[in-house]
């Protein structure tokens, strides 16, 4: 709560309660934040949720009330996007670009903003001028035509691609990728780490 004191020592501990289940699904975890003053008439309700099934794995007691963590979507509207730190039409690199997780994102900042984006990938792809030749003669679902696909899909809502094959591990590479992004694009705006996945 607002008037809580903050203790990011303690707040660690979520992580491990969070990632342990998913790496192991045969364990459970449940982080219980206890205020001492809560304790002596929270016990029983602590006790009760030490014996129940794991439903909120993130449970807080202040109050004599019982807290849950949740989620819910919000709508970005005309308002929010105004004072967003994206800029209409600004550069941004993405790396893992060709990820799920890092299509998403640049389908958002295409849609939203017409950004520009350099979207960096491990993978190389045929020059633009053969693209047409390489989805005539390869299947649909191989890993080049998804790219080649996507590109397109991202241009097609306003945004101007740039694919960069980089390792973003090597600070050679990726202080090449930079400047021909600058080069192609002009100055960034932006840079977001999002190589991974997210499950389906």
């Amino acid at each position: 709560l607002a008037n809580d004191p903050i203790e990011p020592e303690k707040a660690t501990l979520l992580g491990p309660c969070t990632v342990i289940p998913q790496e192991y699904p045969t364990l459970r975890c449940r982080n219980v934040d206890l205020a001492l003053a809560e304790w002596p008439a929270a016990l029983d309700a602590v006790l009760e949720d030490c014996a129940a099934p794991v439903t909120d794995p993130t449970i807080a007691y202040r109050g004599g009330r019982r807290w849950v963590r949740c989620f819910e979507p919000v709508r970005w509207t005309d308002e929010a996007k105004a004072g967003s730190l994206l800029r209409p039409g600004g550069v941004y690199v993405i790396t893992g670009g060709f990820g799920n997780i890092g299509i998403t994102l640049a389908e958002t900042l295409a849609r939203r903003f017409g950004a520009r984006l350099a979207l960096l990938t491990r993978s190389i792809l045929p020059q633009r001028q053969a693209w047409d030749e390489w989805q005539r003669t390869h299947g649909p679902d191989e890993s080049v035509s998804r790219r080649i696909r996507a590109i397109r899909e991202l241009e097609a809502l306003g945004a101007k691609v740039l694919p960069i094959t980089c390792d973003v591990t090597s600070r050679d590479q990726m202080t090449g990728a930079m400047e021909k992004t600058r080069e192609a694009l002009g100055v960034i705006h932006g840079i977001i780490h999002a190589a991974g996945e997210m499950e389906a």
